[in-house]
């Protein structure tokens, strides 16, 4: 049975025990296993290590909830889109990129029309759009699977086409998601995806890039460093 959930975790990495490093977090693609409900709960314990100049190993110690502070953000599919909430860090942002009321209503708008009208979720049933602002033009993806191992997030998608129009030299300014936070196995898979935000930001996105996400009450604008850890040291010696 995996009916079952883990209270201690210990990670590390391929750091030189020798060298200087901060405090590890667990990259993106760890967080999104994390992130899941089947093994972890909110305060499972991760272990990890750090060492500073003249300062001996340190063990480090984390509540998932902590790395995820918005792990347990009460999501839905039918947002109620015309009440929404913006945090002052992502005010700060709409500000300093000069966005206006009517880029973040269009993709918003945007990915909604896109959920309504679209279903490539063949397999898990999880419906789930994504739009991301370029350039001042929106890109839109919905989740495709075909098999059951396979599926492509819309995050990325949206990325891929963004890469095939403008190259690699581009910046998204804001980041909307919307669908359903279940698959049809009754996984609360949920509906952003960690390891594709992850990936996107280390080269398309700033921290303070925008993140909307649709809640049971309201729309939340928020930003990418408030919902993800804001350092991944993962220690990869390429």
């Amino acid at each position: 049975s995996f009916d079952f959930k883990i209270k201690y975790l210990c990670m590390s990495s391929n750091i030189d025990l020798n060298e200087n490093f901060d405090c590890i977090i667990p990259c993106e693609d760890c967080l999104s296993w994390l992130n899941t409900k089947r093994y972890f709960s909110d305060n499972t314990l991760v272990f990890s290590f750090e060492h500073k100049k003249d300062f001996p190993l340190k063990i480090c110690v984390f509540r998932i909830i902590d790395l995820l502070p918005y792990k347990n953000i009460n999501l839905d599919n039918i947002a109620p889109y015309n009440n929404i909430k913006v945090t002052n860090s992502a005010s700060n942002y709409i500000k300093t990129r000069n966005l206006t009321q009517e880029n973040i209503d269009n993709l918003i708008n945007k990915t909604v029309n896109r959920y309504k009208n679209y279903q490539f979720a063949e397999v898990t049933s999880q419906n789930i759009s994504c739009s991301i602002l370029v350039n001042d033009e929106i890109i839109s993806s919905s989740k495709i699977d075909w098999t059951k191992r396979w599926h492509v997030e819309p995050l990325e998608l949206c990325a891929c086409k963004a890469v095939e129009k403008y190259g690699h030299d581009f910046k998204i300014s804001a980041i909307c998601y919307f669908g359903d936070n279940f698959s049809k196995n009754g996984f609360e898979d949920g509906v952003i995806s960690i390891k594709s935000l992850g990936r996107i930001r280390q080269k398309h996105t700033d921290f303070d890039t925008l993140l909307i996400l649709n809640l049971k009450d309201e729309v939340l604008i928020t930003t990418i460093k408030e919902y993800l850890p804001e350092k991944f040291i993962q220690g990869y010696k390429i």
